[in-house]
């Protein structure tokens, strides 16, 4: 169990374990939260260049992982909640106002998360609720699928 809470970390924070990373080169920048941390507002909002007018921003997936994880820690303790995953990307107008909420509210949503895994960190995943281990494996690779977007859109827009 730590190495899939450690992985689940690593998506947002970088290195968790000196030498051990799956997803990340281990930077803090790399991750999710240390990658936005970096953006303006201007940058998080801004449609991804060659993209149609329209597409989804970096702010749009972050807004989508805080939803994300909402629902999973609802999931983790046992409801079912309604999920509009077609309106999960929906930000409202960019302000630099806005996108310091949505840093806060993600960091929020991943602390609660990881706060309520961390408590299963030394029960062996054959004792683990199954829906748990589920969610936990979910979660990562979900959080490493958009943190690639967020990481190649981050790429274009500031002109790496």
């Amino acid at each position: 169990m730590p190495t899939l809470i450690d992985q689940f970390r690593e998506t947002f924070e970088g290195e968790v374990q000196p030498g051990m990373c799956w997803i990340t080169d281990g930077r803090r920048e790399t991750a999710v939260l240390g990658l936005i941390d970096g953006l303006t507002s201007e940058q998080a909002f801004a449609t991804p260049p060659g993209r149609k007018p329209g597409a989804r921003s970096i702010a749009a997936h972050v807004e989508h992982l805080r939803l994300a994880l909402d629902w999973t820690l609802e999931r983790m303790h046992g409801r079912n909640p309604e999920t509009d995953w077609a309106n999960s990307f929906n930000v409202p107008t960019a302000s630099p106002e806005a996108w310091a909420t949505l840093q806060r509210e993600v960091r929020r949503a991943y602390d609660a998360v990881l706060a309520f895994i961390q408590r299963s960190r030394r029960t062996r995943v054959q004792d683990m609720p199954p829906i748990h281990v589920a969610g936990l494996a979910a979660m990562i690779a979900h959080n490493a699928y958009h943190l690639g977007a967020i990481q190649q859109m981050a790429k274009a827009i500031r002109g790496d």
